[in-house]
């Protein structure tokens, strides 16, 4: 039943109303997977966690792996273990989440998705941490960097969510990037690929850890 489920620490709408303050250690997050995709306190980049690590895209998408308390104020993560793969060539980010679109069981399911290979382009973004006061996020994201990487080996990591999932999850495809020598990353706008293979593994349960504000309400065990 573990394996089936994806864990989310807060909720789209949530962090959209400026809660960028993060209340799940990453020490926590590693206990409930070794694939996902995130942030970290304050909006500080763009969180790829791959093979059971997590790491950090700057501001300049430049990578770390982060192994200290940092704490992250929304995070999607399971464990992965697809049953499904097959190869690409020559697709473009459109081309690519239509012929995903096809392959899946059901569009009303989640999905996990991880595509490594050979990328004749990668357009990414990431950010700077936040200060409180917190910004809206629509004002936010007009300072976000913006990189494009050409002719790099890599890996996207990422999911799935239908439309029912807008205020939770966000819907659609959700992306991020890790070079293969795990020096440069982001959030994924766009990108071409040369030659890839794509894995996906359907999950059918989702558990969310919401924020707690009050010392009252005690959250339940982990």
């Amino acid at each position: 039943m573990k394996r089936n489920c994806i864990f989310q620490v807060s909720t789209t709408d949530f962090l959209l109303k400026r809660n960028y303050s993060g209340f799940v250690s990453i020490k926590q997050l590693l206990k409930r997977g070794d694939f996902g995709i995130g942030t970290f306190s304050g909006l500080d980049g763009e969180m790829i966690m791959l093979g059971g690590k997590i790491y950090r895209a700057n501001h300049s998408g430049e990578i770390n792996e982060v192994k200290s308390s940092k704490k992250t104020p929304f995070a999607i993560s399971t464990f992965f273990a697809p049953k499904k793969d097959f190869p690409i060539d020559n697709a473009g980010n459109k081309d690519l989440t239509q012929i995903m679109l096809k392959q899946f069981i059901i569009s009303d399911y989640l999905y996990a998705i991880k595509i490594a290979g050979f990328f004749q382009m990668i357009d990414l973004r990431s950010g700077k941490k936040q200060q409180k006061p917190y910004p809206e996020f629509k004002t936010l994201t007009k300072s976000l960097s913006q990189f494009k990487l050409e002719h790099i080996e890599g890996t996207i990591v990422g999911f799935y969510f239908p439309e029912s999932y807008k205020k939770i999850s966000g819907n659609g495809f959700h992306f991020h990037f890790i070079d293969k020598k795990f020096e440069f990353g982001g959030h994924v706008n766009d990108f071409y690929i040369d030659m890839a293979k794509v894995e996906i593994e359907i999950k059918t349960r989702i558990n969310l850890k919401l924020f707690n504000p009050s010392p009252i309400l005690k959250p339940l065990n982990d």
